[in-house]
């Protein structure tokens, strides 16, 4: 299930899913960590109930069509996606810096760390000063 605001004329629409939505108030259900899905029509009834009930005690705003309501759902789903970007990145650099250690590619190893310093763990942090030390001058 989707929902947003009536567009502005000109305006492309936009539309979020309730998993957002219940992501946003922080509402612990089985929902927002995996698909409205079911696997047989018996259970297509209970679904669509318990659908309609998350809809009704979570998303009064968004039927009421409050602006600011959507305006901070934009925010939040744009705040999710840059987590999941950076999350991205650090699995793609810690992966090519662990290649790099196991070849004993000291000079990359310090590139790759270093390009995500902050967010090291202590292992990382060591494996970064050991290749410092280490690594052809």
């Amino acid at each position: 299930m989707f929902v947003g605001p009536q567009p502005r004329k000109g305006e492309p629409p936009e539309a979020f899913s309730l998993s957002d939505l219940l992501a946003m108030q922080d509402v612990d259900v089985p929902e927002r960590k995996m698909p409205f899905q079911v696997t047989d029509e018996d259970r297509l009834g209970p679904l669509l109930e318990k659908l309609a009930e998350d809809t009704r005690i979570h998303a009064q705003p968004a039927i009421a069509g409050d602006r600011m309501f959507f305006h901070r759902l934009k925010a939040f789903r744009n705040a999710q996606s840059q987590v999941f970007m950076r999350d991205m990145k650090l699995r793609h650099v810690r992966s090519e810096a662990e290649r790099a250690w196991q070849e004993r590619e000291l000079d990359k190893v310090t590139d790759l760390y270093t390009s995500i310093e902050d967010e090291l763990t202590a292992s990382e942090k060591a494996k970064l000063d050991y290749a410092r030390k280490h690594q052809a001058r």
